[in-house]
């Protein structure tokens, strides 16, 4: 109703109130409108809302005639989930990308798949870790689109290029011992032959360059008369050493007869020789070496026998041949001279 008036002459608007008086409609401090409310006994008002942002609002669906809203303050408008709670009030969240766990005793979080037997089969330790039963079978349907093999232990079949056993792709084996088999099939781009020979380094070289050669001379030496002269090499018994003789060279000025014996105990033929070591710096020898210009009875057992032209020099061994002197045993060369010059030489590793 109209008529009343506010203090500067302008119109108020007001109607009757429920005792049947006139009265303005009254604003607070702030100038909101005031009302009031006057509710029925029932606990909840209905209140009929014909559209909410262009679209006819609904109730929820649990029968308390809520208005339902979802999570993007819709209506249900195909994919616009409705927020739903539970009777705990906590939200009910359906994750259709899921599928749905095996009927039974099926854990999440324990993680136990269900195989009929409610086993553990697949479970994660303390640290998080995924964890197999021990001997659990797992089944590779294909690795690289190959379908894998397995090997006579039934243990995954690998090989040099992690496949299968396709052609020139060998598998990786081992021996009982665990050593790799090894198939050597060429050698310089070819089968190994007696034109394609395996080159190897001889193993007295190894032992040459690791200072396990040794040389002695009695270098160049003139007797005074007719006499049986001499150069011994022996390996003493407690050396722990055994001696490779590889070379036992004379020379001499006139023809005679040489020979060169095997001993069972030291000469020491007189004047004493240091050897030295056919590696420049390498250890000092174990043997004990020896020679004389004087007349001497051989000693020992008669190896070899050889006649020596004038002015030339020869060896006792040849071909690659070895003698193998073990602790306690010795290897001599007596020279026939007559007032002539001559000289006599070893050569021996000590392994």
């Amino acid at each position: 109703m109209s008529g009343y008036l506010n203090g500067d002459g302008s119109l108020l608007i007001g109607g009757l109130n429920p005792a049947g008086l006139g009265q303005a409609l009254q604003v607070d401090a702030q100038g909101n409108l005031k009302t009031t409310a006057t509710l029925s006994a029932a606990a909840e008002q209905n209140v009929n809302l014909n559209q909410l942002n262009g679209l006819v609002p609904q109730a929820d669906g649990a029968g308390a005639n809520r208005l339902g809203v979802s999570l993007y303050g819709k209506s249900s408008t195909p994919g616009d989930t409705p927020v739903l709670l539970d009777s705990a009030g906590r939200q009910i969240v359906s994750v259709n990308s899921l599928p749905a766990l095996p009927a039974g005793s099926n854990l999440i979080g324990q993680v136990r798949l269900a195989d009929g037997s409610s086993s553990n089969l697949l479970a994660i330790d303390s640290s998080g870790r995924l964890q197999l039963v021990p001997n659990q079978a797992i089944n590779v349907a294909q690795i690289g689109g190959i379908a894998p093999g397995l090997d006579s232990s039934n243990e995954l079949r690998v090989s040099n290029y992690g496949k299968s056993s396709s052609a020139g792709d060998t598998p990786v084996l081992l021996d009982s011992a665990g050593r790799t088999q090894v198939n050597i099939a060429q050698w310089n781009g070819a089968a190994p032959s007696v034109s394609n020979p395996i080159f190897v380094r001889q193993q007295f070289n190894e032992w040459l360059s690791n200072g396990l050669g040794y040389s002695v001379t009695t270098g160049k030496q003139t007797s005074t008369a007719t006499a049986t002269t001499g150069l011994s090499l022996f390996n003493p018994s407690s050396s722990g050493k055994t001696l490779l003789v590889f070379s036992a060279r004379v020379a001499e000025a006139a023809s005679s007869w040489h020979q060169l014996n095997l001993t069972s105990s030291d000469p020491a033929l007189g004047t004493v020789l240091t050897p030295l070591n056919l590696k420049a710096g390498g250890p000092a020898s174990i043997a004990s070496v020896s020679m004389s210009n004087s007349n001497l009875t051989p000693l020992g057992n008669q190896l070899d026998t050889l006649l020596l032209v004038s002015n030339t020099t020869i060896d006792f061994l040849s071909n690659g041949t070895l003698i193998i002197l073990p602790p306690g045993s010795g290897l001599a060369i007596y020279v026939a001279t007559s007032s002539n010059s001559w000289a006599a030489m070893l050569k021996w590793l000590e392994v």
